[in-house]
């Protein structure tokens, strides 16, 4: 284990990256699209979700096999980012308060 934390304080300091928080932001991700295909398959008809309190707001449109238009929105929180989601005429929006 020394051996190992050695190597990877090295390739830190090297390449001037952290290694551990990208490792768990990229496992984060992974495990949030996993969950993103789960609700999809559950729900075909679906084709706005709105979910929260992962604090990193984001939006994600894609078309699907049957060439249905498909939003994923992530709200984020209040209190880092001032963000929420509206819905006017149909229409999903991930907002700001900073812009």
């Amino acid at each position: 284990m020394k051996i190992i934390s050695i190597f990877h304080d090295w390739l830190e300091r090297r390449f001037d990256v952290d290694l551990a928080t990208w490792l768990v932001e990229y496992k984060l991700k992974k495990r949030k699209l996993r969950r993103i295909w789960d609700i999809l398959k559950w729900n075909d008809d679906v084709d706005v979700i709105i979910m929260g309190h992962s604090h990193h707001p984001e939006a994600i449109i894609w078309v699907d096999n049957k060439q249905k238009i498909k939003t994923y929105v992530n709200c984020g929180d209040w209190v880092s980012h001032q963000s929420w989601v509206s819905v006017e005429d149909g229409i999903v929006r991930l907002r700001s308060e900073a812009g």
